[in-house]
């Protein structure tokens, strides 16, 4: 009879029940029978679905414990714990099973652009983290070749850079913060492919929202980073844009509509 009763099958939902850490429990894991004849037992909580799908419940059991939903209302002082009970109390959202499939392509769809932003990140890194204190030193100053009078500081290159890398770190923060769901469906952060606008595109929105540095029209466009590049070329070619640069040799270069 216990057999029976704590018998997994696949497609069952398994939730971390107590955890000493606040940020560990309610986590789940979907069940596919990896081991045969597998029972689970008292620090794991089985939810067997029946009108949803394992991997919507999945996706809504793990923005519930990333937001520590589940601790807010549980019982413990040094062990939280969800329970039987309380799990069995806690009302989830239940759509059609076409509008789960529907939230469940778009979440893997914003967690495979948060890992490829990840991965570009890393590899920058570890370019960067191959270059010796020193040698930095000696670029920014200029001291490894010649330079042009009319290259821009290394301090304005540094702006560049970290303006950069401050947008890409704040595409991830965004995507992986736990938000409701329905409101992750509406920010959802597209990447356009160049057939997918317009030929104007960019310089649309330079017309729109005036003069914009490079990094902030790319992140405006909500274009691949190549194909943006690609983008710009094209319409820099057919005198759509230009780019441009104050007085002062420390103004940043920016990009206006024609």
């Amino acid at each position: 009879r216990d057999f029976e009763k704590y018998h997994l099958r696949v497609g069952d939902v398994l939730l971390n029940e107590g955890s000493g850490s606040a940020d560990e429990v309610g986590k789940p894991a979907i069940w596919n029978g990896e081991i045969e004849d597998c029972c689970f037992q008292n620090t794991l909580l089985c939810v067997r679905p029946y009108s949803a799908s394992s991997k919507y419940m999945y996706y809504l059991f793990l923005y519930t414990a990333m937001a520590k939903l589940f601790v807010k209302n549980v019982r413990g002082v040094n062990i939280f714990h969800i329970g039987k009970e309380k799990l069995a109390n806690f009302e989830i959202s239940i759509p059609s099973l076409e509008e789960q499939a529907e939230i469940v392509r778009r979440v893997e769809k914003l967690f495979a652009y948060a890992e490829r932003l990840e991965t570009r990140y890393q590899s920058a890194a570890e370019r960067v983290e191959r270059l010796t204190p020193s040698l930095l030193a000696k670029a920014f100053r200029g001291e490894l070749v010649e330079q042009d009078p009319n290259d821009e500081p290394a301090s304005v290159l540094l702006e560049r850079i970290q303006s950069l890398r401050s947008a890409n770190q704040t595409v991830v923060t965004r995507i992986k913060t736990p938000r409701r769901i329905e409101d992750q469906l509406k920010n959802e952060a597209t990447l356009l492919k160049k057939s997918e606008v317009q030929p104007n595109h960019l310089s649309s929105i330079l017309r729109e929202r005036g003069e914009l540095t490079a990094e902030s029209l790319w992140a405006a466009s909500q274009m691949d980073i190549d194909e943006f590049y690609d983008q710009l070329k094209e319409e820099e070619a057919k005198k759509l844009l230009r780019e441009v640069r104050g007085e002062d040799e420390n103004s940043p270069r920016l990009l206006e509509a024609l």
